[in-house]
C-alpha cells in the first residue's frame, strides 16, 4: 500500500518537487549548486519540519504520517489517507497557514508562496529599523536586492488573499458550519490543496459557488483578478498601468 515504506517516501518526495521552483531544478541539473541554495529552498525542509512535529504534538500520529501530511498541505497537494475530520480543532488550525502559504515561487505549487512569506518576514525588521534610525539599507533576500514599493505590492497580495479567505469562512460560519471547519475547508480550496475536513461533501448550491470561486482566486491570485476586472469596467478609454507587478 500507498501509506507504508518506502512508497510513502517516494510520494513525499515527488510532492517536494513539484512544489519546488523550476528555478532550482534547472540550475541544479547545470551544477550551479550555490545558485540553486536560495531562501526559499533552504526554508522549505524546516517549514515541513515543523509541521510534521506540530501535528505529531496534537495529534497520536507516528512521525513518517505526520511529515507525510504536513508535506501534503505545504505542497498543496493534497494526497492523504487520515480522515481529517477526526483531528481535533488545534491540529486543524495547524495545517491552515500551511496551506496558506503553499509551495516556492515557479514551481506547481499553489498557496501565497513561501517566497512572499520569507519576504516580508524579513521587511518588518528591516521596516522598523528605518522607521526608528532613519536607515536607508536596501532590503535583500537571498542575492536579490528587493525596493520599497515591491515589499507594498507583495504585502497587498498577501492580505487581499487572507481576506478573502477570512470573507468565505465567515460566510460559511453564518450558514451553520464551525468556524475551524469553514476556515480549514475554504484555505483548502483558495490554495486547490485539495485536504477536507468533510464540509465540501453535500454543500448546498449556494456554498458550492462560493467555493469554486474561492478556488478560481485562489488560483489565478486574486490582485490579476482585480486588475482584469478594472481593465475591463474601468473608466472608458484608460490605460492599464505599466508598472503593476503580477
Amino acid at each position: 500500500p500507498l501509506t507504508v515504506y518506502p512508497l510513502n517516501v517516494l510520494l513525499a518526495l515527488l510532492m517536494i518537487v513539484g512544489a519546488t521552483s523550476f528555478l532550482f531544478h534547472y540550475r541544479l541539473s547545470r551544477g550551479w549548486i550555490r545558485q540553486a541554495m536560495t531562501p526559499e529552498v533552504l526554508a522549505f525542509p524546516a517549514i515541513i519540519l515543523l509541521g510534521g512535529l506540530s501535528l505529531m504534538a496534537l495529534e497520536p500520529l507516528d512521525i513518517s504520517t505526520a511529515i507525510f501530511h504536513a508535506v501534503s498541505a505545504s505542497t498543496t497537494t493534497g494526497y492523504g489517507w487520515l480522515d481529517l475530520s477526526g483531528f481535533k480543532d488545534p491540529a486543524k488550525l495547524v495545517l491552515v497557514p500551511f496551506m496558506f502559504v503553499g509551495g516556492a515561487s515557479f514551481s506547481t505549487a499553489s498557496g501565497i508562496k513561501l517566497l512572499r512569506l520569507l519576504l516580508i518576514l524579513k521587511a518588518i525588521p528591516w521596516a522598523a529599523r528605518r522607521a526608528t534610525s532613519g536607515v536607508t539599507e536596501p532590503l535583500t533576500l537571498g542575492r536579490r536586492e528587493v525596493s520599497g514599493p515591491e515589499v507594498a505590492f507583495q504585502l497587498l497580495v498577501v492580505i487581499v488573499a487572507a481576506s478573502v479567505i477570512l470573507a468565505a469562512a465567515f460566510l460559511f460560519a453564518l450558514a451553520g458550519y464551525p468556524f475551524v471547519d469553514s476556515l480549514f475547508e475554504v484555505t483548502s480550496a483558495y490554495s486547490n490543496v485539495g485536504l477536507s475536513v468533510g464540509l465540501a461533501a453535500g454543500l448546498p448550491l449556494g456554498m458550492k459557488w462560493l467555493l469554486s470561486l474561492v478556488m478560481v482566486l485562489g488560483r489565478v491570485e486574486t490582485i490579476p483578478v482585480f486588475v482584469v476586472l478594472f481593465g475591463r469596467w474601468g473608466p472608458k478609454g484608460a490605460e492599464p498601468s505599466e508598472n503593476l507587478q503580477a
